[in-house]
């Protein structure tokens, strides 16, 4: 069966020649390099720091809201404005991401930034140039709604022209159809602060306005209708405005941020002050200075960037993975794992939180950031508790209490979403506010399912008829596209989504395993490219299918991994699938070693997504850490050793 499927569908690969064979003689010195830049890069508290970044949107909504609330700290805005600066294109625009097209919600937050900072003085062609491109793209009236709340807050929009807080006030009545809580914990930490802003109708009044030569139309748009704005002044208006606020404080941190995020934070901020607190107190203070750490700064390149929130949590986990992986082969110093550990360790989550209301377990999860101490999620829980695995006795409690959370956190389908449990009703995408894709559900994902699937059958937590894993695999295999691939929620897209799944089936030796993991094969072999890696483009999840961009690294390391996955299982009776699966391979494996410097890869795009269209991510990690597991599994392979 399986020589059929396969030499029906794989494409013919370049030979093993000198040309191929030369670069890998080269793998022991660049693992080696490899792991001795990574653990140099390991910070005294045991955790990596690497950089976190969302493109300049958060540069720009910071710089804003400094301005806003009066903050003097000229250094701070200084850093923001080089940064803003820096990213500027030819053409006057802002965008996504570096391949992508000028973004005009983009691009209106920086032009307000610098606009609030009297940037633009003797700057008028510049300054032409980018009011051109906002107009030629319909004005502020086509900005997303968060651009648009930045600018009611400053009183450049009216909040009449934006989704009607009352309304979604009715989201935090307990009795309602929808609540807050069916929509996405990312999101929802977001809502409740917008609607107090808007119901409020709060702004810092600026004066002359700056932006209202880039609206295209000059009169309000009466969109509301009359049954609505009695909403407004209804009898219960008062007790869902404190139920709000009540939900809204829940979600700040010891530290004074929400969820660690910077936008959730800037909009409390605000909020708080639209509902008459005061503007400089000790909580206020404090949020400021958490704010202010969040600004990254690279001592050697002099890269900066204000992080939406720091990966401190992910990032250790995934180095600390890789690290371990690698004493199999090469000795190496066992110590920066163990400091790894020790810091995880501190981090598991001992508070409750929303997630509460669907998972009844104890506390046991795992956050993003080192300040996330009440929002844990499940891609970051399955990450430490793959590096707790292994720690033996030591960590024994942290690493029951942490199966247990996640196993409570599957959804009634059988995968498992980010950070909720059954709040996937993809529907509500289409409510009037929502105008960001995917930011409003929360389902089971192929990327996280497929990684707790692995962590379960590799660690042995479950057997493989264990109706929860079962279940699982069911709704992955379910889920793979027509073309072989499966869809990555949070990493960039379909090549992540393939990688993760593949992991996790290559522990399922069924036959509807390996038919999906032949497909899944397939779709890697067809869009590996000519030079031997593998790269994706961001608009691959806006448009719903593979897109090819020039190879990156981690992505080459994803793919080259995946392929090791299935080659792992293949029988050794089946030479020639071997064979081609070897060469592709050797070839990425090829690609991997010729392009590390000194240790050192770089991804050019951005290698994980937030919102589709809207929002993606750069994780400075993910080239230090893919790249390199991949060869060390490659060395570890029967290829590795022939």
């Amino acid at each position: 069966m399986i020589q059929g499927v396969m030499q029906s569908c794989l494409q013919p690969q370049v030979e093993r020649n000198d040309e191929l064979i030369e670069p890998l003689l080269r793998i022991d010195e660049t693992i080696a390099r490899a792991q001795t830049q990574l653990i140099h890069a390991q910070q005294t508290d045991g955790a990596w720091h690497e950089c976190f970044e969302l493109g300049v949107m958060p540069d720009a909504q910071t710089l804003i809201s400094l301005v806003l609330l009066g903050v003097e700290d000229a250094k701070w805005k200084g850093k923001l404005l080089q940064r803003i600066w820096s990213t500027r294109r030819e053409d006057g625009s802002w965008g996504a991401y570096p391949t992508a097209t000028g973004d005009v919600s983009t691009t209106v937050e920086c032009y307000y930034a610098l606009s609030l900072c009297g940037e633009w003085a003797h700057q008028d062609e510049k300054k032409q140039m980018t009011e051109n491109f906002i107009l030629s793209n319909g004005g502020l009236e086509q900005c997303r709604n968060l651009t648009k709340v930045f600018l009611a807050i400053g009183g450049e929009w009216s909040w009449d022209d934006l989704p009607m807080g009352g309304l979604y006030l009715l989201l935090f009545h307990p009795n309602m159809p929808v609540t807050i809580y069916d929509i996405a914990m990312f999101t929802r930490v977001h809502v409740a602060p917008m609607v107090i802003l808007s119901v409020r109708r709060y702004q810092v009044v600026q004066n002359p306005s700056l932006l209202s030569h880039l609206t295209i139309s000059k009169k309000h748009k009466k969109k509301r209708q009359v049954f609505l704005q009695r909403i407004n002044h209804s009898r219960f208006m008062g007790a869902l405005i404190k139920r709000c606020e009540v939900f809204m404080n829940a979600q700040v941190g010891v530290d004074g941020m929400v969820m660690g995020y910077h936008s959730s934070t800037w909009l409390w901020l605000f909020a708080r002050l639209a509902l008459g607190e005061k503007r400089h107190d000790t909580l206020f203070t404090q949020t400021l200075h958490s704010m202010r750490r969040q600004l990254y700064e690279d001592p050697q390149t002099h890269f900066i960037h204000q992080q939406t929130c720091d990966s401190h949590i992910w990032n250790t986990a995934l180095a600390a993975e890789v690290l371990e992986q690698g004493m199999f082969f090469k000795a190496i110093e066992n110590q920066p794992v163990l400091k790894a550990r020790a810091f995880l360790a501190k981090t598991q989550h001992q508070m409750f939180g929303d997630w509460f209301r669907n998972n009844k377990m104890h506390p046991g999860g795992f956050g993003f950031s080192a300040n996330n101490s009440m929002h844990p999620d499940n891609d970051d829980t399955v990450a430490c508790l793959s590096v707790l695995a292994t720690a033996g006795p030591l960590y024994q409690a942290e690493w029951e209490r942490g199966v247990a959370w996640l196993l409570g956190m599957q959804n009634r389908d059988g995968g498992w979403s980010a950070f909720d449990r059954n709040t996937g009703k993809r529907w509500l995408e289409y409510m009037p506010a929502n105008d960001m894709q995917r930011a409003i559900a929360d389902p089971s994902t192929t990327d996280l399912t497929s990684r707790v699937i692995k962590l379960l059958l590799s660690h042995k937590v479950v057997e493989l008829d264990d109706e929860r894993v079962l279940k699982a695999i069911r709704w992955l295999l379910h889920h793979q596209e027509q073309d072989g691939s499966f869809y990555g929620r949070w990493g960039s897209t379909y090549l992540y989504g393939t990688w993760c799944a593949m992991q996790a089936l290559r522990f399922v030796p069924t036959d509807h395993s390996m038919k999906a993991l032949m497909r899944a094969a397939y779709f890697l072999l067809s869009v590996q490219q000519p030079d031997g890696g593998f790269g994706e483009d961001c608009v691959s999840d806006v448009v719903g299918r593979y897109v090819a961009a020039a190879s990156q690294a981690s992505q080459t390391a994803w793919g080259m991994d995946a392929l090791l996955q299935f080659y792992s299982v293949i029988p050794e009776q089946e030479v020639s699938i071997r064979s081609e699966v070897s060469k592709a391979i050797i070839r990425a494996t090829t690609w991997l070693i010729e392009h590390a410097d000194d240790g050192v890869w770089e991804d050019c795009l951005p290698n994980g997504s937030a919102f589709p269209g809207s929002l993606y991510i750069k994780y400075h990690i993910y080239p230090k850490v893919w790249p390199l597991l991949a060869l060390i599994h490659f060395k570890q392979s029967s290829l590795g050793n022939a």
